[in-house]
């Protein structure tokens, strides 16, 4: 084993810029992971940093596509918009 590796060390010092270039590419490689398994991780895998995350809900509501010109984007509902929605939901628990 130690002959092996001691070779393969002789080998990678005889030409250096192949072993710059593997060194490069094995970080690169191990770095592009890493940043990729961060941002999934943030933003899929992590649980929110809320208690009874499982119970919120997003409240939004419904506008026919006639009544909002194309010039406007979409907003949030008013509070008077979530009073009426909380009014009609069926799922929504309001707290006591």
């Amino acid at each position: 084993m130690t002959s092996a590796l001691r070779h393969a060390v002789r080998r990678l010092a005889r030409t250096p810029s192949f072993t710059l270039s593997a060194l490069a590419a094995l970080a690169l490689g191990i770095g592009g992971n890493a940043a990729v398994f961060s941002a999934v991780y943030a933003a899929l895998l992590r649980p929110f940093p809320y208690p009874e995350a499982e119970r919120l809900y997003m409240v939004h509501e419904a506008v026919p596509l006639a009544a909002v010109p194309s010039t406007q984007t979409a907003k949030p509902p008013d509070g008077a918009a979530i009073v009426r929605i909380t009014g009609q939901a069926t799922l929504m628990k309001l707290p006591e």
